[in-house]
């Protein structure tokens, strides 16, 4: 009789634990979770498993029993921690298979190509390839918050108004072919036989980070402001895509050149926001330091 009492406590306590597993199981579908919890066993089922010890007291919990279905979907150990109790960590098959690492995209991944279109278009291959490490990091897949996609994080309007579709910017050589063609379009809105190459292409950077249009309409105040105005109406975008007009002060501007990164760099942020204005000006700094990186290593 004692036996049978004993036996049907050993049944219920297999139900309760594998119910309990199946609990946490269902809590961490997503199969990346570690769960650790004690699980107390009666001290009379302890000593019919181990009469040779007879109590818990300085033993060593041990496993015997077969795995269940459920177990088997699962990892389970146990280990003692006390001498009444015992931990069941379960990690799901999914975490125990290690997913490869993916490796990292390099500069040379694309070299050829940088070289290719760059050249075609007229432009420094140090200064393209320079520009994707600072606008995607390589990476062909990138895709920004603003929706830009690619290694040049062309928008979707400009890659429709270059010919592409903007899916096209997925694929690393067409987005090549498109951001160089693009960087063109931003040196050509400067003349080279007025302002320096350097400043030319400083300007044509904060072009294709800002837009255009934000930059022209910066070096229009400056204009103004050296021709003695001292207020200017500009048109802005709010950021529910509204076009208004708001009239600004320029007279701080006078003296600033229009011709040059700096002096643009004063009127942006009437254009484009204290923050937008200097995220510009940063874009422009780390990608012409890394050119010269690139010219001085290649």
């Amino acid at each position: 009789m004692a036996n049978r009492i004993i036996q049907t406590i050993k049944n219920a306590y297999k139900i309760a634990r594998i119910t309990l597993a199946a609990a946490i199981l269902g809590s961490i579908a997503t199969g990346t979770g570690v769960i650790s919890y004690n699980i107390a066993r009666p001290t009379a089922i302890y000593a019919q498993e181990n009469p040779e010890k007879g109590t818990r007291e300085n033993a060593t919990t041990s496993r015997t029993e077969e795995p269940s279905e459920l177990e088997q979907e699962v990892e389970l150990t146990i280990q003692p921690e006390k001498a009444n109790e015992r931990t069941l960590e379960i990690k799901t098959k999914k975490e125990k298979t290690q997913s490869k690492p993916q490796p990292q995209p390099k500069p040379t991944d694309y070299e050829e190509l940088i070289k290719k279109y760059a050249s075609q278009r007229g432009l420094d291959a140090n200064l393209i390839k320079a520009q994707i490490e600072q606008e995607s990091r390589f990476d062909p897949n990138a895709k920004s918050k603003s929706g830009a996609l690619g290694l040049m994080q062309l928008m979707k309007g400009t890659a429709k108004d270059l010919g592409y579709n903007h899916e096209d910017m997925l694929i690393p050589e067409k987005a090549i072919e498109a951001g160089t063609r693009y960087m063109q379009r931003m040196y050509n809105y400067f003349p080279g036989t007025r302002i320096s190459e350097e400043e030319r292409t400083k300007l044509a950077l904060a072009a294709f980070n800002a837009g255009y249009g934000n930059i022209f309409t910066a070096r229009k105040m400056i204009r103004k402001s050296n021709q003695g105005e001292k207020t200017c109406e500009i048109t802005y975008h709010t950021k529910k895509g509204e076009k208004k007009k708001k009239t600004v002060n320029i007279e701080y501007l006078k003296g600033q050149s229009e011709d040059s990164l700096d002096g643009v760099s004063m009127a942006l942020p009437l254009v484009t926001g204290e923050n937008s204005s200097r995220e510009t000006k940063t874009y422009v700094a780390r990608i012409t330091a890394r050119q010269k990186e690139y010219t001085k290593y290649r």
